[in-house]
């Protein structure tokens, strides 16, 4: 049985609704679905629970999953990749928000799910840069697609109409997010 990691924002009706379905489809296709711990109460109380269903702390899920499901947009799939990238387990996008840049799949093709439990399936590797940030003596470690790098006086009393000196560090997975951020921002 693959055990399939789901990751979605269960606090908003419609994500936990597609999210239960398409857990439910996993199932039905023979895979165990991992969910965070943190929304086991409302699973329960939506009453969509499943013997196939093993809820474990955020950091657990990612190290047990051989594959991940992410419900959302570009963020949720940002952020889902940043916790993945370390544990190197590959991401599966359902489109959930607006733009869906980086999304495989729309909500109408769950079916297609079938290939991931019975490992049809290409995984499209993506560069992420491991980025380590030095401050007062501690270092942050983190994953993302893209960085901005501008010192906190660039900023000061800047207004969207300012021009800013920066420099824009990105991936081919972060360049039209990047784009389209910067250009509505400054819009």
């Amino acid at each position: 049985m693959k055990n399939i990691a789901l990751i979605t924002n269960f606090n908003i009706h419609e994500k936990a609704n597609a999210a239960l379905t398409v857990a439910e489809t996993l199932v039905g296709f023979g895979a165990k679905v991992l969910i965070a711990s943190q929304n086991k109460d409302r699973i329960f109380r939506l009453h969509r629970n499943h013997r196939e269903y093993v809820y474990l702390p955020l950091e657990e899920l990612y190290r047990e999953a051989e594959a991940i499901v992410v419900l959302g947009g570009d963020g949720s799939l940002l952020d889902a990749a940043r916790r993945a990238a370390p544990c190197g387990k590959p991401l599966l996008g359902i489109n959930m928000g607006h733009l869906g840049y980086m999304a495989e799949l729309e909500m109408s093709e769950i079916a297609l799910l079938e290939r991931l439990v019975t490992d049809d399936y290409e995984v499209d590797c993506r560069a992420m840069l491991h980025v380590a940030v030095k401050r007062d003596g501690a270092t942050i470690e983190c994953y993302v697609n893209d960085v901005l790098v501008f010192t906190v006086s660039d900023l000061a009393g800047l207004s969207a109409t300012d021009k800013a000196a920066c420099a824009v560090l990105s991936f081919n997975t972060g360049v039209t997010v990047t784009n389209y951020s910067i250009t509505t921002e400054l819009n």
